[in-house]
C-alpha cells in the first residue's frame, strides 16, 4: 500500500503543478509585470501621495541637506574608513560616518548592526515628516540587497577560527536580512502589513513600488517604504572580485569613458498614503505617484523600456510629458549604456532631462534606488535637477544629460529608475503636489 499511495501523490502533486508551470512559462515569454499584481489595476484605485522622507546619506541626514549639497555638487567620496581597504585595487567610497542613532530614537542599543542603524534613522524621520504616529494602521516594507552582512560577519568570524565557543549569540540575531524591519516595528510600535524585499540593486525602489500598489489596490492606507544598505567589507570584497570597481576617485555615470562604479551606503524611506487619507489629516504632501512598474527582462535595456513604459502608461502620461529622468547610472559601462538604450526606445526625440545621484554619492546597492527617490523628491520641492558629473567630455547621444552645473526651473514631472545587472527593473513616476 505505501508505494502505491506514494506514487499516487507523486502523480497528484505533479497534475496540480503544471497549471502553475503554465502560468510562470507565459508571464516569464512577456515578462512578468509586477506593476499590475497579474492583472489590470482597478479603475477607481486610490490616489498615492508620498507625504514624508528621511534619508541617511554620505552628503547629510536629511532631505534639506542631501538637496544642498546635490546643488552645490558636493561629492561623498574619500577613502574607505570603516575597514582596512589598502589591498584591494578601489580604495574608494562613499560613506555615512557622522550618524548618531541617538539623534534619531529614544532607546538605546547595546548593539545594532550599520544597516539597521540607517532604516532606524530613516524610519524616525520619514514618520516625523509626516506627521504619522505608529499605530496598527502603518506598515512597512524595506528593501535590502545584502542584508546585515557586518553582523554576520562578526558572528561568522569566530567560527572560522575555531572558537564556537566564544561565539556571542547578539550579532547573530542582527545578522538576517529582515532584522531592520523587526526592530523599526518594535521601536515604532507598527503593526500593520511588514515584508523585508530583496532584489539586487532594485530593492529598495521596488519596496516603495510595492506599497504604491497596496495602497493603490486599498489593501493598506499608510505604509513606510524604502531601503538601506551598509558597505561592509564582504560586500566590496566581492564587487571587487567581480572588477565593476573604479580605481578613482571619481565614477562618472553615463560617460562613454568610465572605468567602473564606486560603493556607497545609506537609507531612504518614505511614507506613502492614500491621498484621501492625507486630506483628511491635512498632511502636506511631498509629490504625487502617478505610475509605477516593475519587470524583468531578457536583459536591463529590455527590462527597464518595460517598466518605463508602463510606468508612464499608468500615469497617463506621453514621451513628451515627462520633465526629467533620475536614473540610476553609477559609473558601469555596461548597466549606464543599458539605460541609455532604453531611454532612446521609450522616448525617442522627446529626450527629457536625464540625471543620477550616484556620480555624488554612489552605488549604496539596495538602498540606490530608494535614495535616487529621495533625491527627486527633492527635486520636485526645490525645483531644480542635479548634474550628473562634475566636468563636462563627451556625452552621450541621444539623450539630454544634465552636467556640470544644475538645471534651475521647475520639474513637474520625474520619472526614477533603479535595475539590477540580472535584468530586474522598477519605474516610478511621480508629479509635483
Amino acid at each position: 500500500m505505501r508505494p502505491r499511495l506514494r506514487a499516487e501523490r507523486g502523480a497528484d502533486v505533479r497534475r496540480a503543478r503544471r497549471p502553475l508551470q503554465r502560468l510562470w512559462h507565459r508571464r516569464h515569454q512577456r515578462g512578468h509585470r509586477a506593476g499590475t499584481l497579474g492583472g489590470p489595476m482597478n479603475a477607481n484605485a486610490n490616489e498615492v501621495v508620498i507625504t514624508g522622507v528621511g534619508c541617511i546619506t554620505p552628503l547629510g541626514l536629511s532631505l534639506e541637506a542631501l538637496s544642498a549639497a546635490l546643488r552645490e555638487g558636493r561629492s561623498g567620496f574619500g577613502e574607505i574608513a570603516s575597514f582596512d581597504a589598502s589591498a584591494y585595487p578601489c580604495r574608494f567610497g562613499a560613506e555615512v560616518l557622522d550618524l548618531e542613532l541617538a539623534d534619531f530614537i529614544e532607546s538605546s542599543k547595546t548593539y545594532i548592526d550599520r544597516t539597521s542603524a540607517f532604516a532606524l534613522a530613516a524610519c524616525a524621520s520619514a514618520l516625523r515628516d509626516a506627521h504619522w504616529t505608529g499605530d496598527e494602521s502603518v506598515g512597512l516594507l524595506l528593501g535590502t540587497a545584502w542584508g546585515c552582512m557586518d553582523s554576520l560577519q562578526l558572528f561568522a568570524q569566530k567560527l572560522v577560527e575555531g572558537k564556537p565557543k566564544f561565539v556571542s549569540p547578539l550579532p547573530f540575531t542582527h545578522s538576517y536580512a529582515n532584522a531592520p524591519n523587526s526592530l523599526a516595528s518594535i521601536e515604532f510600535k507598527l503593526r500593520g502589513f511588514n515584508a523585508c524585499l530583496t532584489s539586487g540593486h532594485v530593492s529598495g525602489l521596488a519596496a516603495v513600488e510595492y506599497a504604491c500598489r497596496r495602497v493603490a489596490l486599498g489593501k493598506e492606507k499608510r505604509l513606510l517604504a524604502g531601503g538601506s544598505e551598509s558597505l561592509s567589507e564582504p560586500i566590496f570584497h566581492g564587487y571587487c572580485q567581480r572588477g565593476v570597481l573604479s580605481s578613482t576617485r571619481e565614477p562618472r555615470p553615463y560617460d562613454p569613458a568610465s572605468i567602473g562604479m564606486l560603493l556607497g551606503e545609506g537609507a531612504a524611506v518614505v511614507a506613502v498614503e492614500e491621498a484621501e487619507s492625507a486630506r483628511q489629516w491635512n498632511t502636506p504632501v511631498l509629490a504625487r505617484v502617478l505610475g509605477w512598474a516593475s519587470c524583468l527582462g531578457e536583459s536591463v535595456a529590455d527590462g527597464l523600456a518595460r517598466s518605463m513604459r508602463d510606468a508612464m502608461a499608468r500615469g497617463g502620461l506621453g514621451p513628451g510629458e515627462l520633465d526629467a529622468i533620475v536614473g540610476f547610472g553609477c559609473g558601469s559601462p555596461a548597466l549606464d549604456a543599458a539605460e541609455i538604450e532604453a531611454i532612446r526606445a521609450v522616448f525617442g526625440e522627446a529626450r527629457p532631462a536625464l540625471t543620477s545621484v550616484k556620480g555624488w554619492l554612489g552605488e549604496a546597492m539596495g538602498a540606490g534606488g530608494a535614495i535616487s527617490l529621495a533625491a527627486a523628491l527633492a527635486c520636485l520641492e526645490d525645483r531644480f535637477v542635479p548634474a550628473a558629473l562634475p566636468t563636462y567630455g563627451p556625452l552621450p547621444d541621444g539623450v539630454r544629460l544634465v552636467a556640470g552645473e544644475p538645471l534651475d526651473g521647475a520639474a513637474g514631472t520625474l520619472l526614477v529608475n533603479a535595475a539590477d545587472p540580472s535584468g530586474a527593473c522598477t519605474s516610478l513616476l511621480l508629479a509635483s503636489a
